[in-house]
């Protein structure tokens, strides 16, 4: 209720900015001065802006154990986006779209023109890697990814991670005020750090949308620009 009250708040807010900008147009040049006119267009455009914006985190405070039951029973999912990969010896962006059926996954990074720069399935045990024109198969996905791209990823912790699921006993966490994960960190020594830096709606269900992923020396961005449930 309270989203639909300010989506209506803010299309009135909109009309009535256009309609005086429509009559100060026609108001004479003597009693409207031209900083008055550029003042009042810049103040529309910030206000029009700023009703646009989606918001990236819930209005109340979500009950995390509730909310974590949700992402747990989310076994089937996709999402397209971006990540940024940085080693000492690298530094990568591309396009990715990651592919999700219970234990099964379907990753294909991609570059500006959509060629493909890798590919990687695993299914029943067994991962397949495309990369440079060959083709690679492990029963490890990260040691598979390690031994052939040199990147350290943790592909068999982010199905969960990435929808912030906080797998138990292996991670400690913080939330946010509104009940979301802030901060995930492995347990381990020099283990993975995950920073949770916003979230979208999708289904009724508060998903990552912006995430870092820290392991001493490497860094991983993911950006999500789309969630599909299924």
């Amino acid at each position: 209720m309270n989203h639909l009250m300010n989506r209506f708040l803010c299309q009135l807010l909109q009309g009535l900015i256009l309609n005086n900008l429509g009559i100060s147009r026609r108001l004479n040049e003597s009693l409207l001065s031209a900083k008055v006119k550029i003042s009042i267009v810049v103040i529309g455009l910030i206000l029009v802006s700023a009703c646009s914006t989606v918001p990236t985190q819930p209005v109340e405070s979500l009950n995390n154990t509730q909310h974590q039951q949700w992402l747990n029973s989310i076994t089937h999912w996709q999402f397209q986006g971006r990540i940024a990969i940085k080693t000492p010896d690298e530094k990568l962006s591309a396009y990715i779209n990651w592919s999700q059926k219970a234990d099964s996954s379907h990753i294909v990074l991609t570059n500006l023109i959509g060629s493909t720069l890798l590919e990687m399935t695993s299914d029943n045990g067994f991962t397949t890697l495309e990369f440079d024109g060959k083709s690679y198969m492990d029963t490890d996905p990260e040691r598979l990814l390690r031994r052939i791209t040199g990147w350290d990823i943790p592909v068999k912790m982010l199905p969960q991670l990435v929808k912030g699921y906080i797998p138990d006993n292996e991670f400690s966490y913080q939330l946010s005020a509104q009940g979301l994960p802030s901060l995930v960190k492995q347990k381990r020594e020099n283990g993975w750090q995950i920073h949770y830096d916003s979230f979208q709606q999708v289904d009724k269900v508060w998903l990552p949308d912006n995430l870092k992923l820290s392991h001493n020396p490497n860094n991983i961005k993911i950006r999500i620009s789309k969630w599909i449930l299924s």
